[in-house]
């Protein structure tokens, strides 16, 4: 007696990324479709499987991005286009297919030369979850006229700016010009009898704005005037070049003139009187940056939102806490059927918070969640990788 029985089948749905290869009976599948597959029994009846093959995207995602603050430039008048470097954003998202494109969609590259004016720098994040998102800063190039030029043979002194802080701590800024052949050696410029400049503070080394040159700061300095004394410590100034000293007075300081005194590597002295009533005096910036040639951008500073890399994860993930310094967390990670698998509390004393995943845990989404003292929470997507 033969009796034919039904042959197994059964169904199947296969999701991938775009570019991931699947594999089935020995066939490699790139695109979506359907694949039908017998599996050989090792007793009975082979089965057939229908496998569905479909990618994973589009899918819901978020992309978190954050731009350089914006940078200020002051330049010297006529000096043209600025060479500005700066960092690239930060971005990162949660989508399930790794892969993240960071394109400049406005702007300059760092490196390149600026004009003078106000030029906008836009960068857009996009994931392969087809979710997008822009950033942009502002690099202001603003050219600077000295409120008051003294002239003394082949040296020129420049007062550039007098700002105040909201403590009414004044910060000057002259610009030393050495037209003559021989180095300068060391400038020294006077400030009020008893009176000791804030910063730069004594004994440290002030870097130039301009060419990053270094000079060893004397505060308070009492030859050939009660000065603070900016001394060259390697190659220095000559044949047109230029220099910024910047210092700090505090409030109880009131200067109507400067003298200022510069000696050269041939023994000779050069004296000028700066008038400062001519100045206005202006806020003293917190974020800019001086100097008539090109300078690095500040650090990136993270606000407002929570990033985690590297996403795709092999085990080991970093989350940037720098939004919540100094507050108590509870981090906790959970599956797609909301088991928490790790969980941990913590202070955010640094910014960047390194998670490592349980060695049992499968491949597979995960949910990264994040919640303070307040309650508030913030959850990212993330997948890990085995």
């Amino acid at each position: 007696t033969l009796e034919l029985r039904p042959q197994p089948t059964r169904t199947e749905i296969r999701g991938f990324c775009p570019g991931e290869t699947v594999t089935i009976a020995g066939q490699n599948y790139t695109q979506p479709g359907t694949v039908v597959a017998n599996l050989a029994a090792a007793a009975g009846c082979d089965t057939v499987v229908t496998y569905t093959l479909q990618h994973l995207t589009p899918a819901p995602s978020n992309v978190a991005i954050q731009c350089p603050t914006d940078i200020t430039v002051v330049a010297a008048p006529g000096a043209g286009l600025t060479t500005i470097n700066y960092g690239a954003p930060v971005a990162a998202s949660d989508c399930v297919c790794p892969g993240l494109d960071l394109n400049r969609t406005n702007g300059l590259a760092s490196g390149s030369e600026f004009p003078v004016g106000v030029t906008q720098v836009c960068y857009t994040a996009k994931d392969n979850c087809g979710q997008e998102k822009p950033c942009c800063f502002k690099v202001d190039i603003r050219e600077e006229n000295a409120c008051d030029v003294k002239e003394n043979g082949c040296m020129k002194y420049e007062l550039l700016s007098i700002t105040s802080d909201p403590a009414k701590n004044y910060t000057y800024r002259i610009r030393v010009t050495n037209n003559c052949s021989s180095k300068l050696i060391y400038t020294a410029i006077q400030v009020p009898d008893g009176v000791i400049a804030m910063d730069p503070p004594n004994n440290t080394t002030y870097h130039s704005p301009i060419d990053e040159r270094s000079y060893l700061v004397r505060s308070p300095n009492f030859s050939p005037m009660y000065s603070i004394r900016f001394k060259s410590m390697n190659d220095s100034i000559s044949n047109g070049e230029s220099e910024i000293f910047e210092y700090t007075l505090p409030a109880q300081a009131d200067v109507t003139y400067i003298n200022i005194t510069s000696r050269l590597a041939s023994q000779v002295f050069y004296e000028a009187h700066l008038n400062t009533f001519k100045c206005s005096v202006g806020n003293t910036p917190t974020n800019q940056v001086q100097g008539s040639k090109s300078r690095d951008a500040a650090p990136v500073e993270a606000k407002n939102a929570l990033l985690l890399y590297p996403n795709p994860t092999t085990g080991v993930l970093f989350a940037d806490l720098s939004d919540w310094q100094g507050q108590k967390l509870q981090v906790q990670v959970a599956n797609t059927q909301g088991q928490v698998v790790h969980t941990m509390k913590l202070t955010a004393e640094e910014d960047l918070l390194r998670v490592e995943m349980p060695k049992g845990l499968t491949a597979g989404v995960y949910f990264f969640e994040l919640t303070t003292e307040k309650g508030e929470k913030e959850v990212l997507r993330f997948m890990l990788q085995r």
